[in-house]
């Protein structure tokens, strides 16, 4: 059974023996298990969506950056055409540095890409699942004493990535994982 994505070109960036995983899984087609509705959802947004689900008997994120028109595509022309790595793909990036510079965060097993003539109409990131919940939706369930160590715990990773010269610019309490036990972690 041959996987349903394309060349290695369309595939930036991928785990060691995770193709291999998904083929054994009988997994063969991303576009499928990108599509709203496969998983159980955690985001959605107009452009983009993340889903939870179970891939090669581990718990995964999958996250979709769709651009299904020509305005939506014409919208971030540089950003998404030949000339830049998708969103993706630069996530995948940053997610292998974090973790090589040890600094907790989900691993990258997959990006993949489905470009046309050079326009990039669909981008996917899969990665590990990671415990937490956006801190967006935790911070009002929590009562003062609980939100100020969690807090905390986030002011000084992020002062440890402004330390390794990472700077965020989409910090945003949707963006972030937060565990109520005080742990921060932006994934």
């Amino acid at each position: 059974m041959g996987m349903s994505f394309p060349s290695r070109g369309q595939v930036p960036w991928v785990a060691d023996g995770f193709p291999e995983r998904l083929q054994r899984e009988g997994l063969s087609d991303l576009n499928a298990l990108s599509q709203r509705g496969s998983g159980a959802q955690v985001t959605d947004r107009r452009s983009s969506w993340v889903q939870t689900s179970t891939i090669t008997a581990e718990h995964c994120y999958i996250k979709t950056y769709d651009y299904p028109d020509g305005r939506s595509r014409r919208r971030g022309a540089l950003r998404n055409t030949w000339l830049a790595k998708s969103r993706a793909h630069r996530e995948a990036l940053a997610l292998a540095w974090l973790r090589g510079a040890g600094f907790a965060a989900p691993e990258p097993l997959l990006a993949w890409e489905d470009r046309r003539s050079g326009w990039l109409h669909r981008a996917v990131l899969i990665t590990g699942a990671w415990p937490g919940e956006d801190l967006a939706a935790l911070l009002p369930t929590l009562p003062p004493e609980a939100a100020t160590p969690l807090l905390a715990s986030l002011a000084e990773q992020l002062d440890r990535l402004h330390r390794a010269g990472i700077r965020h610019r989409n910090l945003d309490p949707r963006n972030i994982l937060a565990r109520s036990e005080g742990a921060a972690t932006d994934p």
